[in-house]
């Protein structure tokens, strides 16, 4: 039987510190310091959910404009910054309440699903949003290529939680799958991500 790891990291609140056990996750690959996500946790308030949404859709607003300057300057490292920026953006919305306050909720998803986007030129490796034909709907993700050679290759499919949207799996297999030879398709079901506001809804299938 599976639990979560009884080794407290920053907060006393047991579900809080799991979501930012799984944010200092993403630093693996690039998504944020250390640094930027311990000095925004010191602005939680511990067991707080707005003091944890404030502060880390603050922490993805400051950096998504510092990326947004490199952009116009034309720097390569614009990319990459707009992956920390995401980080920030995501952490945010594992605490919000869609069906409470959607409008904060789809802003913030708006927000890390264009900052991911504009992250994808510092992956190392081709990937683009695709939609996948799902009936007279879809199901979004992303597909990782291992280059652009058009060689048949192994290819990975990863879905999450019912919770977890395609980005996150970039950090799952995304980043690393092309790195040993495997293409890697991500994929929202129904009823994960946005795909609900689709009518696309959990099933039992």
């Amino acid at each position: 039987m599976f639990e979560r790891s009884r080794t407290r990291v920053r907060f006393s609140n047991e579900d809080m510190d799991y979501l930012f056990q799984v944010v200092l996750g993403y630093h693996t690959y690039g998504g944020a310091s250390f640094g930027e996500r311990f000095r925004t946790a010191s602005k939680v308030e511990d067991g707080e959910p707005e003091s944890w949404m404030s502060a880390f859709r603050e922490m993805g607003a400051r950096i998504e404009h510092e990326a947004d300057e490199l952009e116009g300057k034309g720097k390569a490292s614009a990319a990459p910054a707009y992956l920390r920026a995401f980080t920030g953006y995501r952490a945010a919305a594992f605490l919000m309440n869609p069906k409470a306050d959607f409008g904060r909720f789809s802003e913030t998803v708006e927000s890390f699903v264009r900052c991911f986007r504009k992250a994808i030129p510092s992956f190392g490796n081709p990937c683009e949003p695709v939609h996948v034909p799902f009936g007279d709907n879809h199901l979004s993700g992303y597909f990782y290529r291992v280059d652009e050679q058009g060689r048949p290759r192994p290819t990975v499919i990863i879905v999450g939680g019912g919770d977890t949207f395609a980005e996150d799996l970039h950090f799952w297999a995304g980043a690393v799958g092309p790195r040993r030879s495997y293409n890697v398709l991500s994929i929202e079901l129904p009823g994960y991500g946005m795909s609900p506001t689709r009518n696309l809804y959990l099933r039992a299938d």
